[in-house]
């Protein structure tokens, strides 16, 4: 029997097609079902279809967009599609090889269905027939073709071939249609893609680089021949040949043009925004490395002008050469008044202005991890004093010093940062108020943060402080929202975390350095409030790095 996998996101058209023909007892079975292209895709290779029925118009991944996947990476299986649109033309422009036929759903019955099955299943068999090692020959020739045009591009792009003999005799044995001279190189950078890499298998994302190639070559068709590779992660250089010369204005109005249209099917059917940069016309390709980093490095300017931007050559100011450097003094000084005041929306400005000064200036990526590294320092010391525990601040587990590396522009940096300040003026103002802390509750805090890695007890804060242990327990539960005990050991296993982090001392030897008495102690508390072992949490940090 045959199997066939079913895609339609409309569940009611899924319950027609299952139970629209007796699918065994005409030598087919049903192998499957998904929701849109993205989710077939992970089907594919469990279920190995010989047939797909597929809708058109789906979310995440349409019809159109899944077909040509299939047809890439899954040649011998068949497509049939459906439509409820009534435009035979987009649909037969889109469709590419692998489609047996076009059927729209308001035509479907089982004669007709089963009639399309019985046309695909005769052309598999007649396939398989002719079908032989010369094929799979053919196949892997191919592949191996792709890998080496990429590593051309890749050379080519980078400088490691520079002599122009060498570079037009490799093109013509790998078929590729490039230009001697009048070539412009656009880059293109995919916004978030790091953050995609959290979120979507290595197989989703390939699928996602290689619709976003498709979709680019598509649109430069009307400028000249493209050929396109990814570089690194969510990055691409396009090396665009323009053929006869044209006028420069003629050139970068068709550029223009054709990376608009990029953006506007990127975001349409990929749901994603990029960057491009776009060099000078290179007048030959012995030369295009040196255009290749010209695209580079006004791509850079992200960083600053944010996502979603083209970069033109000649319109990107050159940064300064300023001098790193990191808060001032002063900024610190207005900046812990402010806290302390509880003036939440004060520091915010104050910190927005800080970060748009450094925008204006275009400062070095040095001076703004130093600046940010300065404000989470401020941030600690605050969090601490009022007997705040610092990962209660962030969204994740990383580490916060490592974040302002993660993120692609100068305002993802600003709003992460706002975002934490505005978590700890949440828990300043959170069950009590942190205005109102009393005096006691505060000096206790002070006492178990300078002396948690001694034997302290309740009794030992309370004598230090001068009142009745019993007043304390109290009055730090009703302050602190937590036991004398469970604050303490809190505190220990914060910093048990952070020299695990420093990766100074074996993690065996940590608990006595952070107050504890013995490992074993130290190890089931530690896992408590962590949800791991201290050597689980040690592995992540490591793998993080």
């Amino acid at each position: 029997m045959l199997k066939v996998l079913l895609v339609d996101d409309d569940i009611p058209a899924r319950a027609k097609l299952r139970t629209l023909i007796d699918w065994e007892r005409q030598g087919f079975v049903l192998c499957g079902e998904a929701e849109n292209g993205i989710a077939a895709i992970k089907l594919l290779a469990g279920v190995e279809p010989d047939i797909i029925v597929t809708d058109m118009n789906m979310p995440v991944m349409d019809g159109v967009a899944f077909i040509a996947y299939v047809a890439h990476h899954y040649p011998g299986v068949k497509m049939i599609a459906l439509s409820g649109y009534d435009d035979f033309e987009y649909v037969r422009n889109s469709l590419k090889s692998g489609v047996v036929d076009y059927m729209l759903k308001h035509r479907l019955n089982a004669d007709n269905m089963l009639a399309l099955l019985t046309q695909t299943r005769n052309g598999i068999y007649r396939e398989k027939a002719e079908l032989g090692e010369r094929v799979m020959h053919e196949l892997h020739r191919e592949m191996g073709r792709k890998v080496a045009v990429s590593s051309f591009v890749k050379r080519l792009s980078t400088g490691m071939i520079g002599d122009r003999g060498e570079i037009v005799r490799e093109a013509l044995a790998l078929q590729i249609k490039l230009d001697t001279k009048n070539i412009v190189v656009v880059m293109a950078e995919i916004d978030g893609f790091s953050q995609m890499q959290d979120t979507y298998s290595a197989s989703e994302l390939a699928v996602l680089a290689q619709t976003f190639i498709d979709i680019a070559i598509q649109s430069m068709e009307c400028v000249g021949s493209t050929i396109m590779e990814q570089l690194d992660n969510g990055s691409f250089v396009m090396l665009v040949s323009l053929g006869h010369v044209h006028s420069e204005l003629y050139t970068y109005n068709q550029l223009s043009e054709a990376i608009g249209s990029i953006r506007q099917s990127a975001a349409r059917q990929l749901n994603l925004t990029a960057c491009f940069s776009v060099s000078r016309k290179c007048p030959d390709i012995a030369d295009i490395s040196q255009y290749c980093s010209e695209a580079e490095r006004a791509l850079a300017d992200k960083f600053y002008d944010g996502k979603n931007m083209v970069f033109w050559h000649g319109t990107v100011k050159p940064r300064k050469k300023a001098a790193v450097f990191s808060l001032s003094a002063l900024d610190e000084r207005e900046l812990n008044r402010r806290i302390r005041a509880f003036d939440d929306e004060g520091t915010a400005d104050y910190i927005e202005a800080l970060f748009n000064k450094m925008l204006e200036e275009k400062d070095s990526f040095k001076s703004i991890q130093l600046v940010s590294a300065d404000l989470i320092n401020l941030l600690h010391r605050v969090a601490r004093e009022f007997g705040i525990f610092i990962e209660e601040l962030y969204k994740s587990d990383d580490i916060p010093y490592n974040q302002p590396q993660k993120f692609e522009t100068i305002i993802d940096i600003r709003h992460w940062l706002l975002d934490v300040y505005a978590s700890l003026f949440a828990k300043l103002k959170r069950c009590p108020s942190g205005r109102n802390k009393s005096p006691y509750g505060l000096k206790a805090v002070q006492y178990v943060r300078q002396h948690f890695r001694r034997n302290i007890s309740l009794h030992d804060a309370a004598v230090a402080l001068g009142i009745n242990a019993s007043y304390l327990s109290r009055l730090f539960k009703d302050e602190y929202c937590l036991g004398f005990v469970e604050y303490l050991n809190k505190v220990r296993v914060e910093e048990a975390k952070a020299l695990i982090d420093r990766a100074e001392l074996r993690v065996k030897d940590i608990y006595k350095e952070v107050g504890f008495n013995n490992y074993t102690y130290f190890f089931r508390v530690f896992k408590d409030l962590t949800g791991m072992t201290p050597l689980e949490y040690k592995n992540r940090t490591m793998s993080s790095i």
